[in-house]
C-alpha cells in the first residue's frame, strides 16, 4: 500500500508505503533499506527548511537525513499511530492518535491544545492565513482562530476527515471517508461538496490534489481515479435520481432553483439548489401518452405544457395527472415545438400544412396562420425561439418567420445551410443577432441584416447543430454531435468536451438553457451537466515532451536520449507523449527530422511516428508540443546517427 508521496528537493520523488520507504528517481523505483523505517508502515510525508525529511508513522514520529531515520517520541506516551507531519514556516506538526503536537529543531515536541472535548484520533491539519483546520476521525472538521476553537459539521458534514490539502491556487480540499470531497475557494467562508450526486465515482475520498495545469485529481476509495479539469461542471444522470440519463428538452420550474428536465422515460422536476435533488417524476403512470419527453413549458398560472415523442399534453397546476389536449386545430401527432413567450402565449409548430403556426393567448380559441402578411403560404414548420420585439421566430425549411401575435412576416431564407435541410436550432442574442443551426452548420443574421456562416476553421469543428442559448457574458452556446461549443463576442471559439467534465460528446435536441443564476444546463445521451462557467484562463504551462519510446527492428530503446542505427535498421517509429492533461483532445505536436525534412510536419494527436529509409549520416528529430492553449514547448532534440 502507498499512504503518501513527496518530491524532495532534489527532484527524487519519496514513497511512503505500508512496509517502510520507497524512492523513484531516473526512473527506477527502489525499496530503501537499512532506514531505521523497514517494515514500520509510514502514512505522512513532509520535508522542512533544513532539508530534513519528517515521517509520520504508526510507531510516532520520525525525522531523518542522509537517509537514516531516528524516532522523535512524545514524552511520557506510547508511540502511537501518527497520520500526519506539516510543516509549517518553522513549525512542524503532527496529527495522530495522541493527539497535536509541535516539534522544535530540538528538544523535545510540545503539546498544542485541540479543541476542547476531542478526544478521538486527530486525522489531519492544515494552515491558512490565520486558520489552523484540524481533522478528525468521527467528529468532523474544526477550525482555530486566534485562540478559539469552532466546529464546522454545518458546513462540513462528513465526520471521518481523511486529508485535508491546501493547493498552490489556496483552495482548500476537505476529503472524507464517509461523504465525499468539500472544496472552500480563497476569500469564501462557505464549502462547494462534491460527492456522488455530482459525478464523484465514489464518497470515501482519500486525497485532491491539484497538478500544474490547474486540473484536479481526486483519489478515492473503491471508485477509482477522477480527473476534474476544473469544478465547474457538475453531472447529473439516473444515478442521481433522474428517470433516464438521455436528457432532451430543459426548461424552468415553478421556483427559479428547479428546472423541468426531459428524458427518454419521462420528465422529472430538479431542484437545484440548494442541495440538488428530484423533487417529482411525471412518466406514463401519470397519464403521458409517451416517455420520450422532448421539451415542456410553464405558463404564469401555473399550467405545464409537456410534448412528448407521440404529441402535446398539459397539466394544469395543482394536478398530478397529465391530460390530452381537446379541440386544438392541429394534429397532436404532428407538432414540432412548443414555446411560450414573453407576453405568455402557447405557440406551436407543427407538419401540417392546414396548421403550420398556432398560438393560444388564453383569451379565446386558438389562432392558426397559414401563410405570411404577404400571402405566401407556410409549409410545415419546425422550430420556435423567442423574439425580443415579441412573440416568436419560427423556422419553415431554411426560411424564418417573425410571428407577433397578428402577423406572420418572412424574416429571409438563411444562407450558408444545405439546400433541402432544415433549421433545427433558432436563437434571438441580446445584441439582436439571430442565429439558426442544422444538420449542415450554424449562421448567424447580423445586426445589419447580412448572413454569415461559421466556419470550421474558426473552430466550429461539428456542422450538426442541436441546440443554442446565451449566458450572461455574451456566449453564445451550441449544443453538437460532438459536444459543446463556447462562441464569445470577439469571436473566439471553444469547445467543452467530457475532458472540461461534460457528461458525453453527444449533445441532444433542445438541450441547452440558461438558468437565473447564469449557469447554463446543457442535455446529452449520459446525463445533465452544470456549467457555473468552464472558461479557463489560458493554460501558461507549456505541455512537456516524451518520447517513450523508439521501436526498431527486433529491438525497442526506452526513453531514448539518441540513437545510433545501422544500416539496416533504418526504419524506426517513436512512442511519443504530450504530458498535459487539462484537455487531452486539444494537445498535439509537431515534427521534424532535421537533416530530411526542411519544415514542419501538421500537428498530431497520434502516439506514434514512423520514418522509413533513413539517410546516413547525422540527422536531429525535433519535436514541439502544444498545449490546450495553444503556447508551445520548447524544443526537445533526439540525435540521430545511421552508418553508411
Amino acid at each position: 500500500n502507498v499512504f503518501d508521496m513527496l518530491r524532495l528537493r532534489d527532484g527524487t520523488l519519496l514513497i511512503a508505503t505500508g512496509a517502510g520507504l520507497a524512492s523513484w528517481g531516473g526512473r527506477q523505483l527502489v525499496r530503501l533499506q537499512g532506514t531505521g523505517l523497514d517494515g514500520i508502515r509510514c502514512n505522512s510525508l513532509a520535508q522542512d527548511s533544513r532539508g530534513d525529511i519528517w515521517v509520520g508513522t504508526r510507531q510516532g514520529v520520525w525525522v531523518g537525513r542522509g537517509g537514516r531515520f531516528e524516532a522523535r517520541p512524545v514524552p511520557g506516551k506510547t508511540p502511537g499511530n501518527v497520520y500526519q507531519v506539516l510543516v509549517h514556516g518553522e513549525q512542524v506538526l503532527a496529527a495522530g492518535a495522541n493527539g497535536l503536537w509541535s516539534f522544535p529543531v530540538v528538544g523535545p515536541p510540545l503539546p498544542v491544545s485541540g479543541p476542547p472535548g476531542v478526544g478521538d484520533p486527530l486525522r489531519c491539519a492544515a494552515f491558512l492565513p490565520g486558520e489552523l483546520y484540524l481533522g478528525t476521525a468521527t467528529q468532523g472538521l474544526f477550525v482555530r482562530r486566534g485562540e478559539k476553537w469552532q466546529s464546522l459539521t454545518d458546513q462540513v458534514q462528513g465526520r471521518f476527515i481523511y486529508r485535508l490539502t491546501v493547493a498552490p491556487s489556496g483552495i482548500l480540499y476537505v476529503a472524507t471517508n464517509d461523504a465525499g470531497l468539500y472544496v472552500r475557494k480563497p476569500g469564501q467562508r462557505t464549502f462547494q461538496h462534491w460527492d456522488t450526486s455530482t459525478g464523484l465515482p465514489s464518497e470515501v475520498v482519500n486525497l485532491a490534489f491539484e497538478d500544474r495545469e490547474g486540473g484536479l485529481w481526486v483519489g478515492t476509495d473503491i471508485g477509482g481515479l477522477a480527473h476534474l479539469g476544473g469544478t465547474q461542471v457538475s453531472n447529473y444522470s439516473d444515478k442521481q435520481g433522474l428517470p433516464n440519463s438521455c436528457v432532451f428538452g430543459i426548461s424552468p420550474g415553478p421556483t427559479s432553483d428547479s428546472l423541468w428536465v426531459g428524458t427518454l422515460q419521462g420528465l422529472a422536476l430538479l431542484e437545484v439548489r440548494p442541495k440538488p435533488q428530484v423533487l417529482e417524476i411525471l412518466d406514463q403512470q401519470d397519464g403521458l401518452e409517451n416517455g420520450l419527453v422532448w421539451e415542456s413549458a410553464t405558463t404564469r398560472d401555473g399550467t405545464l405544457w409537456i410534448r412528448t415523442d407521440t404529441g402535446v399534453q398539459y397539466r394544469p397546476k395543482g394536478q398530478k395527472r397529465v391530460l390530452s389536449l381537446k379541440g386544438a386545430p392541429f394534429d397532436s401527432a404532428d407538432v414540432f415545438a412548443v414555446r411560450i413567450d414573453e407576453q405568455d402565449r402557447v405557440w406551436v409548430t407543427s407538419s401540417s400544412r392546414r396548421c403550420p403556426v398556432a398560438m393560444l393567448d388564453g383569451s379565446g380559441p386558438w389562432r392558426v396562420w397559414t401563410q405570411t402578411e404577404s400571402g405566401v403560404p407556410i409549409p410545415s414548420c419546425r422550430e420556435l425561439a423567442g423574439r425580443r420585439a415579441g412573440g416568436v421566430f419560427a423556422s419553415a425549411g431554411l426560411t424564418i418567420l417573425a410571428c407577433d401575435g397578428n402577423t406572420v412576416v418572412e424574416v429571409g431564407t438563411t444562407p450558408g445551410l444545405d439546400p433541402g435541410t432544415g433549421i433545427n436550432t433558432l436563437l434571438e442574442d441580446s445584441r439582436g443577432q439571430l442565429w439558426a443551426g442544422g444538420v449542415s452548420g450554424l449562421t448567424v443574421r447580423r445586426t445589419d441584416g447580412k448572413w454569415r456562416t461559421v466556419t470550421e476553421e474558426e473552430g466550429l469543428t461539428s456542422r450538426h447543430i442541436y441546440s443554442a442559448a446565451e449566458d450572461g457574458k455574451g456566449v453564445i452556446w451550441l449544443g453538437t454531435t460532438h459536444g459543446a461549443f463556447r462562441l464569445h463576442p470577439n469571436g473566439r471559439i471553444e469547445s467543452v468536451t467530457p475532458d472540461d467534465g461534460l457528461a458525453s460528446w453527444e449533445m441532444n435536441e433542445g438541450a441547452i438553457w440558461r438558468d437565473p443564476a447564469g449557469d447554463i444546463w446543457m442535455g446529452t445521451i449520459n446525463g445533465l451537466s452544470h456549467c457555473r462557467d468552464v472558461a479557463q484562463a489560458p493554460n501558461q504551462i507549456p505541455a512537456r515532451m516524451v518520447v517513450e519510446a523508439a521501436a526498431l527492428s527486433g529491438r525497442t530503446v526506452d526513453f531514448p536520449t539518441g540513437l545510433n542505427l545501422d544500416w539496416k535498421s533504418r526504419t524506426v517509429t517513436f512512442r511519443v507523449a504530450v504530458l498535459s492533461f487539462r484537455n487531452r483532445n486539444r494537445v498535439g505536436y509537431r515534427a521534424r527530422l532535421e537533416g530530411l525534412e526542411s519544415e514542419w510536419l501538421p500537428i498530431s494527436r497520434l502516439p506514434e511516428l514512423r520514418y522509413t529509409n533513413l539517410p546516413p549520416g547525422s540527422l536531429r528529430l525535433l519535436l514541439q508540443s502544444t498545449n490546450d492553449s495553444g503556447l508551445w514547448s520548447d524544443i526537445t532534440a533526439l540525435p540521430i546517427r545511421v552508418a553508411p
